[in-house]
């Protein structure tokens, strides 16, 4: 039988020779050491990851102590709130001013006006009453008992002291 196709350039006898390059061998780690060096990392892992672990319990647990802490002082802080609208509440500021401060209704008050014509001593003759004959002509005493009348909410009349 004779090939299909003849190649003229194919010639047996010639070989083309590569060129021989002279490679240097590796030089490989033993196996026994291969292993215990992956058994050392292995081993420091797992202690790593031990260690990480008994870190996050000591965190978690420190969290679980400042959020009850954190939730006591809320309470604290909603207690003294609340006793702080207590004690701001309008009747209890009026009781402790009866009752420590000695404030009375402005009802029976009386008005206090100075003579002038006497001198500034108060234990003296020159502090009277209002209801005294004597301050019914000055327009100004007149002015302050018609509003007193017209709204009993009780005042002081003040005046100028040394005339």
């Amino acid at each position: 039988m004779e090939p299909a196709l003849k190649l003229d350039y194919y010639e047996l006898g010639v070989s083309v020779a590569l060129p021989v390059v002279n490679r240097k061998r590796k030089k490989r780690i033993p196996l026994p050491a291969l292993i215990c060096l992956t058994a050392v990392l292995a081993v420091f892992s797992a202690f790593y990851y031990l260690h990480q672990q008994v870190v996050i319990m000591q965190l978690s647990v420190e969290i679980d102590l400042l959020e009850g802490q954190l939730s006591r002082m809320q309470q604290e802080q909603e207690f003294l709130l609340l006793s702080l609208k207590e004690v701001n509440r309008l009747t209890n500021i009026e009781a402790v001013a009866r009752r420590e401060l000695g404030m009375v209704d402005p009802v029976g008050t009386q008005i206090l006006v100075l003579d002038t014509h006497h001198g500034v001593n108060p234990g003296a003759a020159g502090w009277i009453d209002i209801e005294e004959q004597q301050q019914g002509n000055r327009l100004f005493t007149q002015i302050a008992n018609w509003f007193n009348q017209l709204l009993p909410v009780g005042g002081v009349e003040a005046g100028r002291i040394g005339q």
